[in-house]
């Protein structure tokens, strides 16, 4: 069995089919320097709540070892000949039996005048946050060039190490591709309390200076920086398959179906590159990443296991504020031509008369029609995390509204209201769908 990528979903894959089959030769081709370790946690490095970048690799060299599977780092995959399943490299011709394509994606740069200066930084790779680190020292203000997760973490972190920071985004709005415009609130509030200034609603320009990177152009105006980073997305990695002939998703990514397997035979995916076939959309996350690596190494190896339909299941922890997301949002939801109901509750992560309490907002989208929740989304500093994993695994058992109003929930005042705000957010959806 052959791998392309080390990234989440590629290391998934290996431990996993090595469990199925304990005979199996197993080989993980990367252009990466570095073994599986974890994007996610580059921004809590960079914080110094990881005390170093390079604690963020999961799996060094020896587990793989340990588990007998063979690993080439920095080394190229040039093509892959389905018809002779053999795949060119760096080390020349490799035959497979099974392939697993786990290419994953690369972070974009803007595409503007200057972008290739240095002292720009992405947020993808151990080098990546190695850079943003050593620089940290020498700079005082940071210009954050997007608002996604990553992008709002990073500007979180830099915060608190102490840096002047600016977020500027070409788009009105924060986090939309999660949360309705009325979630954003407390999000707003929060960043403005942390001290994180936003431009919104006006793209950048150009990136000026010398060799070096000094700032940007916005609005005509110059605006100084120490260090400028990119957060403007991830390209998926398709190349590969696209000239072996896999098919490309209506998403733009590799088409898979739920047992991850491509339109070429012996031949699956995972990861960030790929799109499962009739899905209304695709997650970034580390979380979908090895729930579909371990499907694809499962198969590969012999197994015969279907991926659930993925909800993209989302939490941010940003300097405290906890952003959850599940399921659809409402314009999602309208554009794949849900007629929706919703219901948004501002409550307490505790009982009304215990002390200490925090604000949690949530809201409900239902489809008006089937009366069943198709998305979810909670703001507050405590409380979310649980609450998100009920209501995903709700939606992966195809709950009703009605079986949210009535869910029998935990109570203790010092953690939950009597009545959960799950309930009570689900009864309110319920009333308004009757």
């Amino acid at each position: 069995m052959l791998i392309i990528g080390s990234g989440a979903a590629g290391a998934t894959a290996a431990f996993e089919a090595r469990k199925v089959d304990p005979e199996a030769n197993i080989r993980i081709i990367s252009s990466d320097r570095h073994s599986h370790y974890s994007p996610c946690g580059l921004p809590f490095a960079v914080s110094g709540q990881v005390k170093r970048v390079r604690d963020l690799i999961v799996h060094p060299p020896s587990l793989y070892a340990m588990s007998d599977i063979e690993v080439n780092l920095e080394t190229s995959v040039k093509r892959i000949d389905p018809g002779g399943k053999m795949v060119e490299t760096d080390l020349g011709l490799l035959a497979y039996d099974k392939l697993i394509i786990a290419t994953g994606s690369k972070p974009l740069l803007p595409k503007v005048k200057g972008a290739d200066k240095k002292g720009i930084f992405t947020i993808k790779g151990i080098d990546d946050g190695e850079g943003i680190v050593g620089a940290l020292e020498a700079s005082r203000r940071a210009v954050i060039i997007g608002a996604g997760l990553i992008g709002l973490e990073m500007a979180v972190a830099l915060s608190k190490r102490g840096l002047a920071v600016k977020v500027v985004k070409p788009r009105e709005g924060l986090l939309l591709s999660l949360l309705d415009g009325d979630m954003t609130g407390p999000l707003f509030e929060h960043l403005e309390w942390l001290g994180i200034e936003l431009t919104l609603g006006s793209p950048v320009e150009e990136i000026f200076g010398g060799e070096r990177a000094e700032g940007i152009i916005l609005k005509g105006e110059k605006i100084m920086a120490d260090m400028i980073i990119a957060a403007i997305g991830s390209e998926r990695q398709i190349g590969l398959a696209k000239e072996a002939g896999a098919k490309i998703g209506p998403l733009g990514a590799i088409e898979v179906n739920a047992k991850m397997e491509t339109s070429l035979p012996d031949i699956y995916a995972a990861g960030d590159c790929i799109e499962i076939k009739g899905a209304p959309k695709k997650s970034f996350l580390g979380s979908a990443a090895v729930r579909e690596g371990k499907v694809a190494g499962m198969n590969a190896a012999g197994g015969d296991h279907a991926l659930s339909p993925g909800l993209s299941t989302t939490i941010s922890d940003l300097g405290g504020l906890k952003v959850g997301a599940v399921g659809l949002s409402s314009s999602e939801a309208e554009r794949l031509g849900h007629r929706i109901a919703s219901a948004r509750l501002d409550s307490s992560s505790t009982d009304a008369f215990f002390p200490g309490g925090r604000k949690l907002a949530i809201k409900l989208i239902a489809d008006a029609k089937t009366k069943r929740l198709i998305g979810a989304q909670i703001v507050g500093e405590e409380g979310v995390w649980g609450r998100l994993m009920a209501l995903s695994f709700a939606m992966q058992l195809g709950a009703s509204v009605k079986e949210l109003a009535f869910l029998e929930t935990a109570y203790v005042p010092s953690v939950s209201p009597t009545f959960d705000p799950v309930t009570l957010a689900a009864d309110m959806l319920l009333r308004r769908m009757n």
